[in-house]
């Protein structure tokens, strides 16, 4: 594997940092954020396939400036009653 110097430096800044006991902690560590983010971007490409579809067969609704402050406050309120279900977080 070849790295350029700055990634190497890094790597050897966060391991003699105490970040992590070694090079290949360190490494382990940015594979698992790339995969991570590798499977975000996956999920967020299937919501935009999703939406589009549903585009093509007119499974949307329009909103205009009156009907605006309607959907702010369902989003408002959905995204509550979410916060509301999920475990907290120590």
């Amino acid at each position: 594997m070849h790295l350029t110097t700055e990634q190497a430096d890094f790597i050897r800044q966060t391991v003699e940092s105490g970040r992590f006991a070694n090079v290949e902690d360190a490494v382990r560590e940015a594979v698992r954020l790339l995969e991570q983010r590798e499977h975000e971007i996956a999920e967020l490409r299937a919501l935009v396939d999703e939406g589009l579809a549903d585009l093509e067969n007119g499974e949307y609704v329009d909103y205009t400036d009156e009907t605006l402050p309607e959907m702010i406050e369902d989003i408002r309120r959905e995204a509550r009653e979410s916060h509301a279900t999920e475990p907290k977080r120590k």
